[in-house]
């Protein structure tokens, strides 16, 4: 397989990782804020800890996940819209979809 770097669907794939990187990390953060305000402590970052609740770690993945689960449509979706005002096409799509 070789790859052509000046191919629309080489450089959709690495705008729309990056975009999704970016994002999933910036909601990430935002979580973790969201949860110490919410909760007074911090975040579950580690489940497994001996000292971790159940109920907390369970609500944490709940929550990181959903949030960027979200994030990661709305950006896709927000850059899909961009490379399309931009003149280009999302790889495998050959007819106009609305």
């Amino acid at each position: 397989m070789d790859l052509d770097f000046d191919s629309d669907e080489f450089r959709w794939g690495l705008v729309s990782m990056l975009v999704v990187m970016l994002a999933s990390r910036f909601t990430f953060s935002v979580s973790r804020l969201g949860w110490k305000y919410m909760r007074g402590t911090p975040p579950p970052l580690n489940p497994e800890h001996y000292g971790t609740k159940w109920t907390d770690a369970l609500l944490w993945g709940v929550c990181t996940g959903v949030a960027v689960g979200v994030v990661r449509v709305l950006v896709r979706k927000g850059a899909a819209g961009v490379w399309k005002g931009l003149g280009h096409r999302l790889p495998g799509q050959d007819e106009e979809i609305s």
